[in-house]
């Protein structure tokens, strides 16, 4: 193997100081705020021809409305690609949500007909040709 590419990000909140109880309510979390977010990828090339990679990305719970009483599940999604180059000429396949995970990416209140799903399996094909 040519070359071989490692990319690890990964992100979170947290709340430092909670807000203390008030008349019976509890403290609150940011909205839509996921606690924990990683993504790791891994891609490398082959004599400069051929290439392939992977990246997973995790999204952890999250709450859905200002309240805190609505939590959204967390998901993991896999994507792929591969790609052949030439000399002047590329050709690249893209695979996102590679095993076609249904995912919530957001929700509004207590109901969930108001969630937006994330997308579904979606393939992408480019063609590059230099001259």
């Amino acid at each position: 193997m040519d070359r071989a590419n490692l990319s690890v990000s990964a992100g979170g909140a947290t709340q430092a100081n909670p807000l203390p109880r008030r008349r019976g309510r509890r403290a609150v979390f940011l909205t839509w705020v996921r606690k924990i977010h990683l993504y790791v990828g891994l891609w490398g090339a082959i004599l400069g021809l051929l290439g392939a990679g992977a990246g997973l990305n995790y999204v952890g719970e999250r709450f859905a409305n200002p309240g805190n009483t609505v939590i959204l599940p967390g998901y993991t999604t896999v994507d792929a690609m591969g790609y052949y180059r030439t000399k002047g000429f590329d050709v690249q396949l893209n695979v996102m949500n590679l095993f076609d995970r249904q995912y919530i990416v957001s929700g509004h209140g207590s109901s969930p007909n108001l969630n937006l799903p994330g997308a579904p399996r979606s393939v992408q094909l480019t063609l590059r040709y230099a001259f």
